[in-house]
């Protein structure tokens, strides 16, 4: 995997325009009865927050809402003041780091009355919002768990 791997982050915040913030404010303001509002970023901006996204973030305040974004291409969730904000893995791009966040699929999202149920799907199986379980690594990487090949003895018995 060492080869695919390539570095991604935020090397520095990324600001928001005033034309962006005072678009965010308008549409909350024309939507302010939605029950949950979803907000689709490139970068995980949370990461290395900026005095803009600060200001997005007070906007939110007292509202359900979840953060998702891409970028890094290694799926993760973190509750950072009782708000979900979610990174998407690679999505069947290139790698940016090892381990079991780094896994090639989608994200199903059925809203209930409580909030969204969040599913993720693998190519290679289903995971649920809090990520992968490391000891099951090799069975979500998209180049599979290493296995020894069988002998011709052993592939015969089969």
């Amino acid at each position: 995997m060492a080869g695919e791997s390539v570095v991604a982050g935020l090397g520095k915040p990324v600001d928001f325009s005033d034309a962006q913030i005072a678009w965010i404010k308008d549409t909350l303001a024309k939507n302010a009865d939605a029950r949950w509002t979803f907000l689709l970023l490139h970068d995980p901006v949370w990461e290395q927050p900026s005095e803009s996204f600060k200001a997005i973030q007070k906007l939110l305040k007292g509202r359900n809402h979840t953060f998702i974004a891409g970028h890094l291409h290694y799926y993760d969730c973190d509750d950072i003041d009782g708000v979900e904000h979610i990174t998407m893995g690679p999505a069947g791009a290139s790698f940016h780091a090892d381990g079991p966040g780094n896994v090639d699929h989608i994200m199903w999202v059925t809203m209930t009355e409580d909030g969204p149920e969040i599913a993720n799907i693998a190519l290679k199986g289903v995971f649920d919002r809090k990520g992968l379980d490391p000891s099951l690594f090799g069975a979500y990487d998209r180049k599979g768990a290493e296995t020894e090949e069988p002998t011709a003895e052993e592939a015969k018995s089969e």
